[in-house]
Protein backbone atom coordinates (compact mmCIF):
# COMPACT_ATOMS: atom_id res chain seq x y z
CA UNK A 1 0.00 0.00 0.00
CA UNK A 2 1.60 3.85 -0.83
CA UNK A 3 2.49 5.80 0.99
CA UNK A 4 -0.98 8.44 0.13
CA UNK A 5 -3.13 5.23 0.67
CA UNK A 6 -1.76 5.00 4.13
CA UNK A 7 -2.18 8.16 4.88
CA UNK A 8 -6.16 8.25 3.79
CA UNK A 9 -6.70 5.22 6.31
CA UNK A 10 -4.93 6.86 9.01
CA UNK A 11 -7.02 10.60 8.77
CA UNK A 12 -10.42 8.20 7.87
CA UNK A 13 -9.73 6.58 11.22
CA UNK A 14 -9.38 10.26 13.04
CA UNK A 15 -12.42 11.66 11.22
CA UNK A 16 -14.42 8.43 12.52
CA UNK A 17 -13.23 8.88 15.95
CA UNK A 18 -14.08 12.32 16.02
CA UNK A 19 -17.69 11.35 14.34
CA UNK A 20 -18.30 9.22 16.93
CA UNK A 21 -16.47 10.66 20.29
CA UNK A 22 -17.07 14.90 19.29
CA UNK A 23 -18.14 16.37 22.47
CA UNK A 24 -21.54 18.33 22.32
CA UNK A 25 -21.37 20.54 25.13
CA UNK A 26 -20.45 23.75 23.02
CA UNK A 27 -23.36 23.20 20.99
CA UNK A 28 -25.38 23.35 23.74
CA UNK A 29 -23.71 26.64 25.04
CA UNK A 30 -24.20 28.37 21.06
CA UNK A 31 -25.97 31.66 21.42
CA UNK A 32 -29.95 31.28 20.00
CA UNK A 33 -31.72 33.70 18.04
CA UNK A 34 -34.00 35.01 20.30
CA UNK A 35 -38.01 35.21 19.89
CA UNK A 36 -37.61 32.08 17.33
CA UNK A 37 -39.31 28.73 17.85
CA UNK A 38 -36.40 25.54 18.61
CA UNK A 39 -34.84 24.20 15.47
CA UNK A 40 -36.54 20.79 14.57
CA UNK A 41 -33.70 18.57 15.76
CA UNK A 42 -30.05 19.48 16.83
CA UNK A 43 -27.59 20.69 14.18
CA UNK A 44 -24.44 18.67 15.98
CA UNK A 45 -26.10 15.62 14.99
CA UNK A 46 -25.67 16.32 11.49
CA UNK A 47 -22.51 17.44 11.90
CA UNK A 48 -21.07 13.48 13.78
CA UNK A 49 -23.44 12.09 10.62
CA UNK A 50 -20.59 14.20 7.73
CA UNK A 51 -18.16 13.39 9.62
CA UNK A 52 -18.91 9.98 9.87
CA UNK A 53 -19.33 9.55 6.24
CA UNK A 54 -16.29 11.44 5.50
CA UNK A 55 -14.39 9.04 7.53
CA UNK A 56 -15.79 5.70 5.79
CA UNK A 57 -15.38 7.75 2.42
CA UNK A 58 -11.37 8.26 3.09
CA UNK A 59 -11.21 4.24 4.84
CA UNK A 60 -12.74 3.10 0.99
CA UNK A 61 -10.35 5.10 -0.72
CA UNK A 62 -7.45 4.47 1.53
CA UNK A 63 -8.23 0.64 0.62
CA UNK A 64 -9.36 0.73 -2.44
CA UNK A 65 -6.96 3.03 -3.99
CA UNK A 66 -7.45 4.96 -6.76
CA UNK A 67 -5.93 7.49 -9.36
CA UNK A 68 -7.16 10.01 -11.60
CA UNK A 69 -7.75 8.79 -15.64
CA UNK A 70 -8.33 11.90 -17.44
CA UNK A 71 -11.42 11.23 -19.98
CA UNK A 72 -10.50 10.31 -23.84
CA UNK A 73 -11.66 13.35 -26.08
CA UNK A 74 -14.15 10.57 -27.36
CA UNK A 75 -15.44 10.95 -24.01
CA UNK A 76 -16.07 14.46 -23.87
CA UNK A 77 -18.75 16.71 -24.92
CA UNK A 78 -17.96 17.72 -29.13
CA UNK A 79 -15.95 20.71 -28.50
CA UNK A 80 -17.45 24.45 -28.99
CA UNK A 81 -15.51 27.21 -30.78
CA UNK A 82 -15.50 30.47 -28.45
CA UNK A 83 -17.11 32.21 -31.38
CA UNK A 84 -15.38 33.90 -34.60
CA UNK A 85 -12.95 35.81 -33.01
CA UNK A 86 -12.70 37.82 -36.50
CA UNK A 87 -9.65 39.11 -38.19
CA UNK A 88 -10.06 42.78 -35.55
CA UNK A 89 -8.42 41.54 -32.12
CA UNK A 90 -5.81 42.06 -29.82
CA UNK A 91 -3.11 39.39 -29.43
CA UNK A 92 -2.92 37.84 -25.93
CA UNK A 93 0.67 40.22 -24.76
CA UNK A 94 -1.82 43.43 -25.19
CA UNK A 95 -5.17 42.01 -24.11
CA UNK A 96 -2.91 41.16 -20.52
CA UNK A 97 -1.74 44.51 -20.54
CA UNK A 98 -5.02 46.60 -20.99
CA UNK A 99 -7.06 43.69 -18.71
CA UNK A 100 -4.03 44.87 -15.68
CA UNK A 101 -5.20 48.68 -17.22
CA UNK A 102 -8.78 47.57 -16.66
CA UNK A 103 -8.05 45.62 -13.09
CA UNK A 104 -6.29 49.02 -11.96
CA UNK A 105 -8.97 51.26 -12.76
CA UNK A 106 -11.55 48.79 -10.75
CA UNK A 107 -9.01 49.14 -7.80
CA UNK A 108 -8.87 52.66 -7.54
CA UNK A 109 -12.65 52.86 -8.05
CA UNK A 110 -13.66 50.20 -5.11
CA UNK A 111 -11.04 52.06 -2.74
CA UNK A 112 -12.26 56.00 -3.10
CA UNK A 113 -14.75 56.56 -0.18
CA UNK A 114 -13.99 53.14 1.04
CA UNK A 115 -14.18 55.06 4.83
CA UNK A 116 -17.63 56.19 4.06
CA UNK A 117 -20.08 55.91 6.84
CA UNK A 118 -21.29 51.93 7.19
CA UNK A 119 -24.49 50.89 6.75
CA UNK A 120 -27.30 49.08 8.88
CA UNK A 121 -26.72 46.11 6.80
CA UNK A 122 -22.58 46.67 7.06
CA UNK A 123 -22.67 47.45 11.24
CA UNK A 124 -25.27 44.60 12.37
CA UNK A 125 -23.30 41.88 11.77
CA UNK A 126 -20.30 43.84 13.35
CA UNK A 127 -21.98 44.65 16.30
CA UNK A 128 -23.86 41.00 16.81
CA UNK A 129 -20.75 39.11 15.88
CA UNK A 130 -18.10 41.42 17.49
CA UNK A 131 -17.98 38.99 20.76
CA UNK A 132 -18.39 35.83 18.68
CA UNK A 133 -15.60 33.08 18.85
CA UNK A 134 -15.29 31.80 14.93
CA UNK A 135 -16.36 28.76 16.36
CA UNK A 136 -20.20 30.21 17.09
CA UNK A 137 -19.60 32.36 14.11
CA UNK A 138 -19.43 28.91 11.86
CA UNK A 139 -21.77 26.73 14.05
CA UNK A 140 -24.72 29.17 15.16
CA UNK A 141 -27.12 30.88 12.81
CA UNK A 142 -28.64 33.79 15.08
CA UNK A 143 -29.63 36.47 12.07
CA UNK A 144 -29.76 35.98 8.20
CA UNK A 145 -26.65 38.69 8.34
CA UNK A 146 -23.74 35.78 8.93
CA UNK A 147 -22.52 35.41 5.41
CA UNK A 148 -19.93 33.25 7.04
CA UNK A 149 -16.85 33.76 4.91
CA UNK A 150 -17.16 37.05 5.15
CA UNK A 151 -18.13 37.36 8.83
CA UNK A 152 -14.91 35.36 9.57
CA UNK A 153 -12.59 37.97 7.52
CA UNK A 154 -14.25 40.89 9.13
CA UNK A 155 -13.38 39.57 12.26
CA UNK A 156 -9.77 39.14 10.95
CA UNK A 157 -9.44 42.58 10.03
CA UNK A 158 -11.27 44.14 13.05
CA UNK A 159 -8.92 41.98 15.32
CA UNK A 160 -5.47 43.37 13.05
CA UNK A 161 -6.52 46.72 11.82
CA UNK A 162 -9.67 47.82 14.53
CA UNK A 163 -13.53 48.73 13.94
CA UNK A 164 -12.18 50.89 11.26
CA UNK A 165 -14.98 51.29 8.11
CA UNK A 166 -11.92 49.94 5.39
CA UNK A 167 -10.93 47.61 7.99
CA UNK A 168 -14.41 46.06 7.73
CA UNK A 169 -15.03 46.52 3.70
CA UNK A 170 -11.40 45.14 2.59
CA UNK A 171 -12.44 41.70 2.02
CA UNK A 172 -15.52 42.82 0.34
CA UNK A 173 -13.65 44.96 -2.01
CA UNK A 174 -10.69 42.54 -2.70
CA UNK A 175 -13.35 39.97 -3.54
CA UNK A 176 -14.77 42.67 -5.84
CA UNK A 177 -11.59 43.38 -7.52
CA UNK A 178 -10.49 40.01 -8.59
CA UNK A 179 -13.81 39.85 -10.32
CA UNK A 180 -12.72 42.00 -12.97
CA UNK A 181 -10.25 39.67 -14.47
CA UNK A 182 -11.70 36.42 -13.33
CA UNK A 183 -14.91 38.32 -15.63
CA UNK A 184 -12.36 38.29 -18.57
CA UNK A 185 -11.08 34.77 -17.78
CA UNK A 186 -14.94 33.50 -18.30
CA UNK A 187 -15.82 35.18 -20.98
CA UNK A 188 -12.99 34.31 -23.05
CA UNK A 189 -15.07 30.98 -23.54
CA UNK A 190 -17.50 32.45 -25.56
CA UNK A 191 -15.77 35.85 -26.93
CA UNK A 192 -13.06 37.39 -27.90
CA UNK A 193 -10.25 38.93 -26.11
CA UNK A 194 -11.34 42.49 -27.64
CA UNK A 195 -15.16 41.79 -26.20
CA UNK A 196 -13.98 39.85 -23.05
CA UNK A 197 -12.00 42.98 -22.14
CA UNK A 198 -14.91 45.07 -22.51
CA UNK A 199 -17.01 42.95 -20.46
CA UNK A 200 -14.29 43.00 -17.92
CA UNK A 201 -14.75 47.14 -18.15
CA UNK A 202 -18.41 47.02 -17.85
CA UNK A 203 -18.14 45.19 -14.60
CA UNK A 204 -15.07 47.22 -13.29
CA UNK A 205 -17.19 50.80 -13.98
CA UNK A 206 -20.60 49.01 -12.85
CA UNK A 207 -22.35 51.21 -10.33
CA UNK A 208 -23.58 48.50 -8.44
CA UNK A 209 -21.00 46.06 -8.85
CA UNK A 210 -18.75 49.14 -7.11
CA UNK A 211 -21.80 49.21 -4.64
CA UNK A 212 -21.01 45.37 -3.34
CA UNK A 213 -17.84 45.70 -3.53
CA UNK A 214 -17.40 48.80 -1.03
CA UNK A 215 -20.69 46.79 0.81
CA UNK A 216 -19.25 44.78 4.06
CA UNK A 217 -20.99 41.35 3.10
CA UNK A 218 -20.76 38.57 1.30
CA UNK A 219 -22.40 39.27 -2.34
CA UNK A 220 -19.23 40.72 -3.83
CA UNK A 221 -17.49 36.95 -2.81
CA UNK A 222 -20.25 35.05 -3.70
CA UNK A 223 -20.01 37.05 -7.41
CA UNK A 224 -16.31 35.84 -7.72
CA UNK A 225 -16.63 32.15 -6.50
CA UNK A 226 -19.48 31.95 -8.42
CA UNK A 227 -17.80 33.29 -11.69
CA UNK A 228 -14.83 31.01 -10.61
CA UNK A 229 -16.50 27.90 -10.30
CA UNK A 230 -18.85 28.07 -13.46
CA UNK A 231 -15.48 29.18 -15.38
CA UNK A 232 -13.55 25.84 -14.10
CA UNK A 233 -16.51 23.83 -14.45
CA UNK A 234 -16.35 24.86 -18.33
CA UNK A 235 -12.97 24.19 -18.42
CA UNK A 236 -13.70 21.01 -16.90
CA UNK A 237 -16.45 19.53 -19.47
CA UNK A 238 -13.52 20.69 -22.40
CA UNK A 239 -10.44 19.38 -20.99
CA UNK A 240 -10.54 16.66 -17.80
CA UNK A 241 -7.58 17.72 -15.82
CA UNK A 242 -7.57 16.93 -12.11
CA UNK A 243 -6.02 20.54 -11.11
CA UNK A 244 -9.41 21.80 -12.90
CA UNK A 245 -11.58 19.98 -11.13
CA UNK A 246 -9.69 20.64 -7.47
CA UNK A 247 -10.38 24.54 -8.89
CA UNK A 248 -14.18 23.87 -9.06
CA UNK A 249 -14.44 22.01 -5.84
CA UNK A 250 -12.86 24.60 -4.13
CA UNK A 251 -13.99 27.56 -5.91
CA UNK A 252 -17.60 26.18 -5.05
CA UNK A 253 -17.28 25.40 -1.47
CA UNK A 254 -16.01 28.91 -0.78
CA UNK A 255 -19.17 30.18 -3.15
CA UNK A 256 -21.34 28.45 -0.79
CA UNK A 257 -19.31 29.75 2.38
CA UNK A 258 -19.97 33.60 0.82
CA UNK A 259 -23.66 33.08 0.77
CA UNK A 260 -26.35 30.99 0.63
CA UNK A 261 -27.28 31.64 -2.70
CA UNK A 262 -24.24 29.38 -3.92
CA UNK A 263 -26.52 26.44 -3.42
CA UNK A 264 -28.82 27.49 -6.54
CA UNK A 265 -25.22 27.83 -8.73
CA UNK A 266 -24.34 24.08 -7.63
CA UNK A 267 -27.90 23.15 -8.70
CA UNK A 268 -28.00 25.24 -11.93
CA UNK A 269 -24.41 23.50 -12.54
CA UNK A 270 -25.76 19.91 -12.14
CA UNK A 271 -28.45 20.31 -14.39
CA UNK A 272 -25.66 22.01 -16.86
CA UNK A 273 -24.06 18.84 -16.38
CA UNK A 274 -27.46 16.51 -16.67
CA UNK A 275 -27.79 17.96 -19.95
CA UNK A 276 -24.50 17.92 -21.33
CA UNK A 277 -24.98 14.05 -20.61
CA UNK A 278 -28.03 13.74 -22.35
CA UNK A 279 -26.76 15.66 -25.34
CA UNK A 280 -23.83 12.88 -25.56
CA UNK A 281 -25.84 9.98 -25.11
CA UNK A 282 -28.24 11.71 -28.24
CA UNK A 283 -25.12 11.98 -30.15
CA UNK A 284 -24.57 8.86 -30.16
CA UNK A 285 -20.99 9.20 -27.68
CA UNK A 286 -21.14 7.15 -24.20
CA UNK A 287 -21.29 9.51 -21.64
CA UNK A 288 -21.02 7.14 -18.73
CA UNK A 289 -17.27 8.18 -17.45
CA UNK A 290 -18.55 11.77 -18.14
CA UNK A 291 -21.24 11.65 -15.84
CA UNK A 292 -19.30 9.37 -13.04
CA UNK A 293 -17.09 12.38 -12.86
CA UNK A 294 -19.70 14.88 -12.52
CA UNK A 295 -21.54 13.01 -9.82
CA UNK A 296 -18.35 12.83 -7.81
CA UNK A 297 -17.26 16.57 -8.45
CA UNK A 298 -21.20 17.25 -7.51
CA UNK A 299 -21.37 14.69 -4.98
CA UNK A 300 -18.17 15.94 -3.26
CA UNK A 301 -19.28 19.79 -3.48
CA UNK A 302 -22.90 19.40 -2.27
CA UNK A 303 -21.48 17.18 0.99
CA UNK A 304 -18.72 19.51 1.86
CA UNK A 305 -21.03 22.60 1.73
CA UNK A 306 -23.61 20.77 3.61
CA UNK A 307 -20.97 19.59 6.05
CA UNK A 308 -19.88 23.36 6.17
CA UNK A 309 -23.51 24.51 7.56
CA UNK A 310 -24.43 21.02 8.96
CA UNK A 311 -24.44 22.66 12.07
CA UNK A 312 -26.35 26.05 11.82
CA UNK A 313 -28.65 24.56 9.26
CA UNK A 314 -31.64 23.86 11.68
CA UNK A 315 -31.04 27.42 13.12
CA UNK A 316 -31.05 28.63 9.50
CA UNK A 317 -34.22 27.08 8.45
CA UNK A 318 -36.08 28.18 11.48
CA UNK A 319 -34.66 32.03 11.41
CA UNK A 320 -35.03 32.18 7.13
CA UNK A 321 -38.18 30.57 7.29
CA UNK A 322 -39.84 33.56 10.12
CA UNK A 323 -37.61 36.21 8.42
CA UNK A 324 -38.60 36.51 4.79
CA UNK A 325 -42.55 35.88 5.12
CA UNK A 326 -42.09 39.30 6.53
CA UNK A 327 -43.26 42.41 4.39
CA UNK A 328 -40.37 44.56 5.70
CA UNK A 329 -38.04 42.15 4.42
CA UNK A 330 -38.62 42.44 0.86
CA UNK A 331 -41.41 41.86 -1.81
CA UNK A 332 -42.50 39.03 -3.29
CA UNK A 333 -40.77 38.50 -6.54
CA UNK A 334 -44.12 38.69 -8.98
CA UNK A 335 -45.14 42.03 -6.94
CA UNK A 336 -45.26 46.07 -8.51
CA UNK A 337 -43.47 46.42 -5.19
CA UNK A 338 -40.55 44.05 -6.35
CA UNK A 339 -40.60 45.89 -9.99
CA UNK A 340 -40.16 49.35 -8.55
CA UNK A 341 -37.45 48.30 -6.29
CA UNK A 342 -35.77 46.66 -9.44
CA UNK A 343 -36.34 50.02 -11.78
CA UNK A 344 -35.04 52.13 -9.18
CA UNK A 345 -32.25 50.39 -8.83
CA UNK A 346 -31.66 50.19 -12.69
CA UNK A 347 -32.14 54.36 -12.51
CA UNK A 348 -29.18 54.88 -10.17
CA UNK A 349 -26.94 52.76 -12.49
CA UNK A 350 -27.39 54.47 -14.94
CA UNK A 351 -28.67 58.11 -13.63
CA UNK A 352 -32.72 59.12 -13.48
CA UNK A 353 -32.32 61.17 -16.99
CA UNK A 354 -30.76 57.73 -18.68
CA UNK A 355 -33.23 55.66 -17.83
CA UNK A 356 -35.15 55.10 -21.14
CA UNK A 357 -31.56 53.78 -22.29
CA UNK A 358 -32.00 50.87 -20.26
CA UNK A 359 -34.83 49.42 -22.33
CA UNK A 360 -32.75 49.27 -25.70
CA UNK A 361 -29.82 48.31 -23.76
CA UNK A 362 -31.81 45.06 -22.55
CA UNK A 363 -32.91 44.57 -26.27
CA UNK A 364 -29.52 44.45 -26.99
CA UNK A 365 -28.46 42.32 -23.94
CA UNK A 366 -31.17 39.48 -24.93
CA UNK A 367 -29.76 39.49 -28.50
CA UNK A 368 -26.57 39.15 -26.86
CA UNK A 369 -28.03 35.81 -24.44
CA UNK A 370 -28.65 34.13 -27.69
CA UNK A 371 -25.33 34.79 -29.16
CA UNK A 372 -24.06 33.55 -26.04
CA UNK A 373 -26.66 30.48 -26.26
CA UNK A 374 -25.63 29.79 -30.01
CA UNK A 375 -21.77 29.98 -28.80
CA UNK A 376 -21.64 28.06 -25.58
CA UNK A 377 -24.68 27.05 -23.99
CA UNK A 378 -23.05 25.48 -21.13
CA UNK A 379 -21.85 29.15 -19.84
CA UNK A 380 -24.98 30.66 -20.91
CA UNK A 381 -27.12 28.06 -18.95
CA UNK A 382 -24.50 28.09 -15.97
CA UNK A 383 -24.95 31.64 -15.39
CA UNK A 384 -29.11 32.03 -15.66
CA UNK A 385 -29.90 28.94 -14.25
CA UNK A 386 -29.37 30.39 -10.56
CA UNK A 387 -31.31 33.39 -11.02
CA UNK A 388 -34.00 30.81 -12.34
CA UNK A 389 -34.32 28.45 -9.83
CA UNK A 390 -33.90 31.15 -6.68
CA UNK A 391 -37.04 32.84 -8.18
CA UNK A 392 -38.75 29.58 -8.66
CA UNK A 393 -38.49 29.34 -4.87
CA UNK A 394 -38.95 32.88 -3.74
CA UNK A 395 -42.52 32.77 -5.89
CA UNK A 396 -43.33 29.05 -4.60
CA UNK A 397 -42.92 29.58 -1.22
CA UNK A 398 -43.80 33.17 -1.26
CA UNK A 399 -40.80 34.65 -0.02
CA UNK A 400 -39.96 38.36 -0.22
CA UNK A 401 -37.11 39.11 -2.01
CA UNK A 402 -34.88 41.68 -2.80
CA UNK A 403 -33.43 42.71 -6.05
CA UNK A 404 -29.53 42.24 -4.54
CA UNK A 405 -30.94 38.16 -4.60
CA UNK A 406 -30.27 38.20 -8.42
CA UNK A 407 -27.22 40.26 -7.88
CA UNK A 408 -25.79 37.14 -10.36
CA UNK A 409 -27.41 38.77 -13.07
CA UNK A 410 -25.05 41.41 -13.03
CA UNK A 411 -22.27 39.95 -14.81
CA UNK A 412 -24.71 38.18 -17.26
CA UNK A 413 -25.67 41.40 -18.03
CA UNK A 414 -22.71 43.02 -18.86
CA UNK A 415 -21.31 39.76 -21.38
CA UNK A 416 -24.52 39.54 -23.12
CA UNK A 417 -23.95 43.90 -23.78
CA UNK A 418 -20.89 43.13 -25.05
CA UNK A 419 -21.81 39.67 -27.17
CA UNK A 420 -25.18 41.86 -28.22
CA UNK A 421 -23.23 44.95 -29.45
CA UNK A 422 -21.04 42.98 -31.44
CA UNK A 423 -23.11 40.66 -33.11
CA UNK A 424 -25.94 43.51 -33.92
CA UNK A 425 -23.39 45.53 -35.58
CA UNK A 426 -22.01 42.47 -37.35
CA UNK A 427 -25.38 42.27 -38.84
CA UNK A 428 -25.61 45.74 -39.99
CA UNK A 429 -22.38 45.87 -41.52
CA UNK A 430 -22.20 44.88 -45.23
CA UNK A 431 -21.42 41.61 -46.57
CA UNK A 432 -18.62 42.67 -48.35
CA UNK A 433 -14.91 43.87 -47.90
CA UNK A 434 -13.72 40.45 -45.59
CA UNK A 435 -11.20 41.93 -43.76
CA UNK A 436 -11.94 45.59 -43.68
CA UNK A 437 -15.48 44.71 -42.82
CA UNK A 438 -14.31 42.78 -39.76
CA UNK A 439 -12.21 46.06 -38.16
CA UNK A 440 -14.70 48.38 -39.31
CA UNK A 441 -16.99 45.83 -36.99
CA UNK A 442 -14.92 45.51 -34.37
CA UNK A 443 -14.15 49.97 -34.33
CA UNK A 444 -17.84 50.14 -34.49
CA UNK A 445 -19.02 47.96 -31.91
CA UNK A 446 -16.02 49.61 -29.54
CA UNK A 447 -17.45 52.98 -30.12
CA UNK A 448 -20.52 51.90 -29.00
CA UNK A 449 -19.59 50.08 -25.96
CA UNK A 450 -16.81 53.27 -24.87
CA UNK A 451 -20.45 55.10 -25.05
CA UNK A 452 -21.91 52.85 -22.66
CA UNK A 453 -18.86 53.02 -20.61
CA UNK A 454 -18.92 56.22 -20.76
CA UNK A 455 -22.80 56.59 -19.23
CA UNK A 456 -22.20 53.92 -16.60
CA UNK A 457 -19.53 56.51 -15.40
CA UNK A 458 -21.64 59.21 -14.90
CA UNK A 459 -23.49 57.43 -12.23
CA UNK A 460 -20.32 57.33 -9.96
CA UNK A 461 -19.90 60.92 -8.92
CA UNK A 462 -23.29 60.59 -7.15
CA UNK A 463 -22.48 57.41 -5.66
CA UNK A 464 -19.21 58.64 -3.84
CA UNK A 465 -20.81 62.15 -2.74
CA UNK A 466 -23.75 60.31 -0.66
CA UNK A 467 -22.85 57.46 2.07
CA UNK A 468 -24.63 54.30 2.22
CA UNK A 469 -26.33 55.73 4.78
CA UNK A 470 -25.63 59.10 6.81
CA UNK A 471 -24.63 58.30 10.39
CA UNK A 472 -21.70 60.32 11.28
CA UNK A 473 -23.64 63.54 10.11
CA UNK A 474 -26.73 62.80 11.57
CA UNK A 475 -24.28 62.33 14.88
CA UNK A 476 -22.88 65.26 14.56
CA UNK A 477 -25.78 67.05 14.03
CA UNK A 478 -28.09 65.74 17.04
CA UNK A 479 -24.98 66.22 19.55
CA UNK A 480 -24.69 70.29 17.87
CA UNK A 481 -28.50 70.38 19.01
CA UNK A 482 -28.69 68.38 22.23
CA UNK A 483 -29.60 70.32 25.49
CA UNK A 484 -28.72 69.57 29.22
CA UNK A 485 -32.02 67.28 29.51
CA UNK A 486 -31.95 65.89 26.17
CA UNK A 487 -31.77 62.54 25.77
CA UNK A 488 -31.17 60.80 22.10
CA UNK A 489 -33.87 58.07 20.81
CA UNK A 490 -33.36 55.29 18.60
CA UNK A 491 -36.10 54.57 17.09
CA UNK A 492 -36.09 50.41 15.79
CA UNK A 493 -33.71 49.93 12.99
CA UNK A 494 -31.84 52.88 14.00
CA UNK A 495 -30.28 50.99 17.07
CA UNK A 496 -27.34 49.61 15.27
CA UNK A 497 -25.81 52.31 13.05
CA UNK A 498 -26.09 54.99 15.61
CA UNK A 499 -25.14 52.73 18.35
CA UNK A 500 -22.06 51.79 16.74
CA UNK A 501 -21.39 55.70 16.22
CA UNK A 502 -22.42 56.58 19.37
CA UNK A 503 -19.96 54.58 21.17
CA UNK A 504 -17.00 55.88 19.05
CA UNK A 505 -18.20 59.53 20.26
CA UNK A 506 -17.81 58.55 23.95
CA UNK A 507 -22.14 58.80 24.40
CA UNK A 508 -23.00 56.18 26.69
CA UNK A 509 -26.35 54.13 25.93
CA UNK A 510 -29.37 54.98 29.13
CA UNK A 511 -27.56 58.10 29.92
CA UNK A 512 -26.69 59.82 26.31
CA UNK A 513 -29.65 57.54 24.48
CA UNK A 514 -31.28 54.98 24.24
CA UNK A 515 -32.96 52.63 22.35
CA UNK A 516 -36.69 50.99 21.46
CA UNK A 517 -38.81 48.85 19.32
CA UNK A 518 -42.50 49.44 21.14
CA UNK A 519 -44.51 52.39 21.54
CA UNK A 520 -44.76 51.01 25.39
CA UNK A 521 -41.28 51.77 25.49
CA UNK A 522 -41.60 55.50 24.05
CA UNK A 523 -44.07 55.96 26.74
CA UNK A 524 -41.56 55.05 29.40
CA UNK A 525 -38.79 56.80 28.18
CA UNK A 526 -41.24 60.00 28.03
CA UNK A 527 -42.39 59.84 31.69
CA UNK A 528 -38.79 60.41 32.82
CA UNK A 529 -39.29 63.95 31.78
CA UNK A 530 -36.28 64.50 29.54
CA UNK A 531 -36.43 65.93 26.26
CA UNK A 532 -36.76 63.26 23.41
CA UNK A 533 -34.78 63.91 20.09
CA UNK A 534 -36.21 60.74 17.77
CA UNK A 535 -34.00 59.30 15.16
CA UNK A 536 -35.33 57.05 12.71
CA UNK A 537 -34.47 55.38 9.48
CA UNK A 538 -35.85 52.84 7.11
CA UNK A 539 -39.76 54.19 7.96
CA UNK A 540 -41.56 51.63 5.60
CA UNK A 541 -40.23 48.67 7.72
CA UNK A 542 -40.81 50.76 10.84
CA UNK A 543 -44.61 51.52 9.33
CA UNK A 544 -45.17 47.18 8.74
CA UNK A 545 -43.65 45.93 11.44
CA UNK A 546 -44.23 48.85 14.40
CA UNK A 547 -47.34 50.58 13.00
CA UNK A 548 -48.86 51.97 16.18
CA UNK A 549 -45.39 53.63 17.05
CA UNK A 550 -45.05 54.70 13.44
CA UNK A 551 -48.37 56.44 14.01
CA UNK A 552 -47.46 57.77 17.03
CA UNK A 553 -44.03 59.39 15.41
CA UNK A 554 -45.96 60.96 12.81
CA UNK A 555 -48.86 61.88 14.80
CA UNK A 556 -46.74 63.74 17.90
CA UNK A 557 -43.23 64.61 16.17
CA UNK A 558 -42.35 66.77 13.32
CA UNK A 559 -39.26 66.02 11.34
CA UNK A 560 -36.58 68.33 11.94
CA UNK A 561 -33.65 67.26 9.71
CA UNK A 562 -33.37 64.48 7.35
CA UNK A 563 -29.87 63.05 5.77
CA UNK A 564 -29.29 61.35 2.60
CA UNK A 565 -28.63 58.10 1.44
CA UNK A 566 -27.75 55.55 -1.49
CA UNK A 567 -29.82 52.79 0.24
CA UNK A 568 -33.68 53.48 -0.86
CA UNK A 569 -35.61 54.92 2.05
CA UNK A 570 -31.97 54.47 3.95
CA UNK A 571 -32.53 58.02 4.68
CA UNK A 572 -31.80 59.05 8.69
CA UNK A 573 -34.63 61.42 10.27
CA UNK A 574 -34.10 63.36 13.31
CA UNK A 575 -37.74 64.32 15.18
CA UNK A 576 -38.77 66.74 18.05
CA UNK A 577 -42.05 66.27 19.81
CA UNK A 578 -44.87 69.29 18.66
CA UNK A 579 -45.76 71.69 20.99
CA UNK A 580 -48.66 70.37 23.05
CA UNK A 581 -47.41 67.27 22.48
CA UNK A 582 -45.14 66.69 24.49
Amino acid sequence: MSRTRWWAVALGVGVLALALFLPTGWYDALPRAAGMPAPPFRGVVLLQATLFIEGAALLWLGFRGTTFAPLLPGELPAPTPPGRADDWDVDRRTAVLLLIAITAVALVLRLMAINADLWLDEVAPVELYRTFSPLAVVTAYVRPNNHLLNTLLVKLMTGAFGEREWAIRLPAVLFGIATIPTMYWVARSAASRVASLFAALLLAVSYHHIFFSQNARGYSGYLLFSLLSTGFLIRGLEADRLWIWIGYLATMVLDLASLLHGGFVLAGHMLVGAGVVIAMQRSGRSPIRLMKRLAAVFGAAAFLGFQLYATMLPQAYVVLTHTYVRAASGSPVTSRAFATDFVRGLAQGFGPGLLLGVIPVMVIAGYGFFVLVRRKWQLAASLTLPLGLLAALVAARSLAASPRFFLLGLPVAALCAVLGVFGIVERMAPRRDGAARAARVGRVASAVLGLVTLVSVSALPAYYRTPKQTYRAALSYLLSERGPNDLIVLVHNAEDGFRFYAHRAGLAEGRDFVALRSLAALDSVRATGRNLILATTFERALALEHPNLYKAIQDGWSPVRRFPSTIHDGETSIWRARRGAE
